[in-house]
């Protein structure tokens, strides 16, 4: 597959390129973390997630793909579920986890 790049894809590059957002902390790149922070809220707001009292809730990440979306969706889950495998690893888990 060879598509032919999009326009907009073009000059989204250049300006990732000029920027070199480095997300590994938001002191790093402030301006790529206020982006994807308001992304993020912007996303949110539409989806009409809100708590009883009208306030909007929830909060997200990118990923630079679905490989890593996947991952870290597991990773989530498995710290929701299993809060001690966060900082004593699977082994602490009670019997064997199934996915």
């Amino acid at each position: 597959m060879n598509p032919t790049p999009a326009y907009m894809a073009v000059i989204a590059e250049g300006l990732v390129a000029g920027l070199n957002p480095q997300l590994a902390t938001q002191a790093r790149q402030q301006l790529a973390s206020k982006i994807e922070n308001e992304t993020l809220r912007w996303l949110v707001e539409r989806t009409g997630w809100k708590d009883e009292k009208g306030i909007i809730v929830g909060s997200g990440t990118f990923t630079s793909g679905g490989n890593e979306a996947n991952f870290s969706g597991l990773a989530m889950a498995l710290a929701y579920v299993c809060p001690e495998s966060v900082e004593d690893g699977v082994r602490a888990i009670e019997g064997q986890p199934v996915l």
